[in-house]
């Protein structure tokens, strides 16, 4: 099981590795069901259209979770999802999500990529995140404008 502390953020600072609200977020659900851990502990489920959701899956394919994308930005509350859904069809992701989360940080979030802590290099043309490593290369490229207008050839009588 995942030690909550591995994903606690050094600072409160947005620049930070880890997310501060995803850090909170598992904390919290772990508090509130203690008593079911670790059965019932926080799982990552990839949903079909690739959104992904915190929560588990209960009986019946009810799922209580939360989306990802909302958990990160501070939205902490939990919903019921059932199979009108396709809950029974979503991806249990974990093993795999926390891996690149703990190795990348936020980057590893889809939807939430522009989260990136850039670095500037060579003369602010190159930058680079500190926290996954990818480089981007700044292109510049002159781009041409035309405007249409209807002009007038001759007056109408």
């Amino acid at each position: 099981m995942l030690k909550t502390e591995q994903l606690k953020p050094k600072t409160h600072d947005a620049s930070e590795k880890y997310s501060l609200y995803l850090y909170q977020f598992i904390k919290k659900w772990r508090k509130e069901n203690k008593k079911s851990l670790p059965k019932y502990d926080v799982r990552c489920y990839k949903g079909l259209y690739g959104t992904y959701f915190l929560g588990y899956v209960y009986e019946n394919n009810i799922v209580f979770c939360r989306q990802l994308t909302h958990i990160v930005h501070g939205q902490m509350e939990t919903f019921a999802y059932d199979e009108s859904w396709k809950v029974s069809q979503w991806e249990d992701v974990t093993d795999k999500f926390f891996a690149e989360y703990l190795r990348i940080g936020k980057c590893a979030i889809p939807f939430y990529k522009d989260d990136h802590n850039w670095e500037f290099l060579k003369n602010g043309m190159t930058r680079k995140c500190t926290h996954c490593g990818l480089t981007q290369k700044l292109k510049m490229e002159k781009v041409e404008t035309y405007h249409k207008n209807w002009e007038v050839v001759n007056e109408m009588d």
